[in-house]
């Protein structure tokens, strides 16, 4: 009778209710870098008023959750970043929520914690696959007489492209544009009168170029 209406009595009768992880994201894909993770609050905490999450991490994809492979508890907002995650290798996460309960052996206060599995899997990547070359395969055909329409092969490996153009066919290239596609239309090129030469260079997404 003491307690405010619908509290729990902290008898442990109750788990929580609670979906697990939902992401974890690499921070940084093209330098050692932390991973951050997220879920969706916990909608119910069993027989308790509210609780906190705990984070585990493994690198086999069946492991279990358990003392050897905790790596945080106490965690209240719906995201956590791993600050110091092995760097080249496929890693795997679980989130449990934890009732504020004291009549358990949950990890942060010894509440009662839920018993999903649901694991994400990540890895902290350092750098990216060199990209391949888009060779000579560059044509540039007129758009409207008013555009220079440039087109390319697809290169291996090469989320982007850096379209270069200079007045001259040796030095002073300058990147124009970066499209993700194997093609570039150079709005307004032909009407100038000017020659203008143009040079495409695969990319990776850290911005190296073949």
């Amino acid at each position: 009778t003491n307690q405010p209406a619908f509290e729990g009595c902290e008898d442990c009768g109750g788990a929580p209710t609670f979906a697990g992880v939902v992401s974890a994201e690499d921070d940084d894909r093209c330098a050692d870098s932390e991973i951050t993770l997220s879920w969706q609050a916990a909608p119910a905490w069993g027989t308790g008023a509210s609780g906190s999450y705990a984070i585990y991490r493994d690198a086999s994809s069946g492991f279990t959750p358990g003392p050897g492979n905790l790596l945080a508890a106490g965690v209240t907002a719906n995201t956590w970043t791993d600050p110091a995650p092995p760097a080249g290798s496929t890693l795997y996460y679980i989130v449990r929520a934890e009732s504020d309960e004291t009549c358990s052996t949950g990890p942060n206060n010894g509440g009662t914690m839920d018993a999903n599995l649901v694991r994400v899997a990540v890895v902290n990547e350092t750098g990216q696959t060199p990209p391949g070359s888009v060779g000579g395969s560059l044509r540039v055909a007129a758009g409207n007489d008013v555009h220079a329409v440039l087109s390319w092969a697809a290169a291996p490996d090469a989320p982007v492209y850096h379209v270069y153009r200079s007045a001259g066919p040796v030095d002073d290239f300058r990147q124009v544009a970066a499209p993700a596609g194997t093609s570039y239309e150079a709005i307004g090129a032909m009407q100038d009168s000017a020659d203008w030469y143009y040079l495409v260079r695969a990319a990776d997404a850290c911005g190296n170029e073949e």
